[in-house]
């Protein structure tokens, strides 16, 4: 998959989202469970690191936890 393909917007209702504790996301850590936190969102990343345009190992350093980033 090309890290810059193009996706149709999705409508989400994000109150029937579920809620993590920071605790939670720490537990998905790992290579093969790998949850990060962008501006409060929680995502799975699992599948994704390896086509991250920063590289895998941006991801895997923050695994479990929350992702700052500056644009």
């Amino acid at each position: 998959m090309d890290a810059f393909e193009e996706y149709d917007a999705v409508e989400v209702d994000e109150d029937a989202l579920p809620e993590y504790s920071l605790e939670e996301v720490s537990k998905h850590a790992s290579v093969d469970d790998m949850w990060i936190v962008i501006a409060g969102k929680v995502y799975d990343v699992t599948d994704w690191q390896h086509d991250h345009p920063g590289g895998d190992d941006v991801l895997q350093v923050n695994a479990g936890k929350r992702y700052f980033y500056i644009f």
